[in-house]
């Protein structure tokens, strides 16, 4: 689209043809909508809102409230989305060691949107029937590393993320 009162000339049939552009209300957002990079960048947004909401909501029975490396920490874990077309394993580990961090120093648990998301980019990306090999090698590592850092900071068996992992991440 152009911006009000842009003119194009265009050539049609011999004839000097020039049309003057206006703006259709909504035709920014439509295009937006279009463009993939929009629409990653609104996952990890969403993917980072969720994060923080349960490290906002959920800091109890020794559990360490929402700071600021508590955030950073969450950006690490869901930012890094929107580049999952260029490089979607090591979008996973990044994700990943970001999310498992956040388990092993004690913030609040609950699913790691970041790097769920993060493995079904992973999944779905073509590349990655060709390399399947070493993607299984690293999804387990990052699986085992998820599991380790959150049985270190829970004081009980971590059943429950234990039996999340299996489902969230057994379904990519």
């Amino acid at each position: 689209l152009r911006r009000d009162g842009e003119q194009r000339h265009r050539r049609y049939a011999g004839l000097d043809v020039t049309l003057h552009t206006t703006s259709i209300p909504g035709a920014r957002a439509r295009q937006l909508a279009r463009s993939p990079a929009a629409r990653d960048a609104v996952v990890a947004l969403i993917a980072l809102g969720l994060t923080l909401l349960v490290q906002a909501a959920d800091h109890g029975a020794g559990r360490r409230a929402l700071d600021v490396p508590g955030v950073l920490l969450a950006m690490v874990a869901c930012l890094p989305l929107v580049d999952h077309r260029r490089r979607p394993l090591a979008v996973f580990v990044v994700t990943g060691a970001a999310s498992a961090t956040i388990n092993g120093l004690g913030y609040a648990l609950g699913p790691p949107f970041g790097p769920t998301v993060a493995l079904f980019y992973l999944a779905a990306d073509a590349r990655t029937s060709g390399r399947l090999a070493r993607t299984a090698v690293v999804v387990i590592a990052m699986a085992a590393l998820h599991l380790a850092t959150t049985a270190i900071s829970e004081t009980g068996f971590p059943a429950i993320p234990i039996l999340g992992a299996i489902v969230l991440w057994g379904g990519a």
